[in-house]
């Protein structure tokens, strides 16, 4: 099948001109300044250049062409502010219009978990009859319901209203909006009417979902805490302040499951039952990796108050890195690889009793095959003991060209922590 192109230009005040190209097999949208001001093809995006210009694949018919969006706003100089002043002029008539009122709602701080309700005034303001076609929401919107006529109408998802409004007939929209979470929560409703001059209104609705507490680290209003990098015989204290949002008394009753080596204390304030302080220890023990989780402390209102603890537990020794990829290795002048050795806690230190290198492969046989025992790779110590070392991985000149891999095994003065194992790879050429 062959594509058929078309090319339509149209002059926008200030004489910008701007092309839409169409493509039978894939459709592109880009905007044009219709003489409504609306967007022909429906798109936000521009081709930078003519849209009838080749481009550098255009021999090749199998090549998909390359749409670039643009924020038209963006534009630079006239082309920008008319676009900029074409929104400003949709967003003041989508909330001048007189179908619905108010265009936006916000129904401000709100209980999560539960379902917040917004009315809007309805009303046929045409002066003749109309139809209403549908409504429709974004999936923050629960349910809605249409109040029209002494009736109450649940309104039911991609069905077709077309509801007959006589001249001047009232009624209430209602959005119910689900407020699962914390957090701003928006939804967006759209009315179709028969109404040429307001055929789609748009709604909006902000709500945002709030706890029955007060949680402040340091003055600062969040619930989580990051204790940062540990080592597994290290420990760190940290402090929460709850407070009540409506500032009446409450009791923290208990705290449900919690991360191991946590210890736990909470109390209210001297003299003001509306704020707890609650007080943690996390460690020494904690197992390597990383630690932590949501606690969640039941309260005498029945809801909980949530406090996220994150932190990562490093080994008494952390090696970087495990993996250690050579990449090209000159035959003739060889190459280092370097692996960093440090303790995971700067309180500690530790003692390397040696390095080991294990399962040398070149070109996939031993070295010993190939008689190499003695000429293949070293390991070199830059430091052997403290809190900090390096061990060099020396792969010396002169050797066959292929691939070398291999392992190496550093040890530990007294067995702590155990061993620890790097492995290598790179190719000589």
């Amino acid at each position: 099948m062959k594509r058929r192109l078309v090319l339509r230009t149209e002059t926008c005040p200030h004489g910008v001109r701007i092309g839409i190209l169409i493509l039978a097999l894939l459709p592109a949208a880009f905007p044009s300044c219709s003489p409504d001001g609306g967007e022909a093809g429906g798109g936000a995006g521009a081709r930078k250049g003519p849209a009838s210009a080749p481009s550098a694949d255009s021999g090749d018919s199998r090549k998909t062409p390359v749409i670039v969006g643009v924020d038209l706003e963006k534009l630079p100089g006239e082309a920008g502010e008319f676009f900029r002043n074409r929104k400003a002029r949709r967003e003041n008539r989508r909330r001048n219009q007189e179908w619905l009122r108010p265009a936006d709602l916000d129904l401000g701080e709100v209980r999560k978990g539960t379902i917040a309700v917004g009315k809007f005034r309805f009303r046929n303001p045409t002066g003749k009859k109309r139809v209403l076609k549908s409504i429709a929401s974004s999936c923050a919107c629960q349910k809605l319901f249409l109040r029209l006529g002494g009736k109450r109408i649940e309104i039911e998802k991609g069905k077709t209203l077309d509801i007959p409004l006589p001249p001047d007939a009232e009624g209430v929209l209602e959005a119910h909006v689900n407020v699962s979470d914390v957090g701003e929560k928006l939804a967006e409703i759209l009315v179709t009417t028969d109404d040429p001059d307001d055929p789609v209104i748009t709604l909006r609705v902000r709500a945002v979902g709030v706890d029955d507490f007060l949680v402040t680290i340091e003055g600062k209003r969040q619930n989580s805490v990051w204790l940062g990098n540990l080592s597994t015989h290290s420990s760190k204290d940290f402090e929460v302040d709850v407070r009540s949002r409506d500032g009446k008394p409450f009791e923290i009753l208990g705290v449900g499951p919690r991360p191991p080596k946590l210890e736990l204390s909470y109390a209210p304030v001297e003299g003001d039952p509306s704020h707890w302080r609650i007080r943690g220890k996390a460690g020494p023990g904690m197992p390597e990796g990383g630690w932590g989780g949501t606690l969640l402390f039941d309260t005498d209102r029945g809801s909980k108050v949530e406090l996220l603890l994150q932190a990562v537990v490093e080994p008494p020794v952390v090696v970087e890195p495990l993996f250690l990829p050579l990449g090209s290795i000159p035959a003739r002048s060889g190459k280092k690889g370097s692996v960093r050795v440090r303790a995971g806690d700067p309180r500690d230190s530790f003692v390397i009793e040696g390095v080991d290198l294990l399962e040398v492969k070149l070109g996939r046989k031993p070295l010993s095959a190939r008689g190499l025992e003695g000429g293949g790779p070293k390991a070199e110590f830059r430091a052997e003991s403290g809190t900090e070392a390096e061990i060099l991985l020396v792969v010396p000149p002169g050797l066959p060209r292929g691939r070398l891999e291999g392992k190496l095994r550093i040890r530990f003065a007294g067995g702590r922590p155990g061993s620890r194992t790097v492995s290598f790879v790179g190719f000589v050429r």
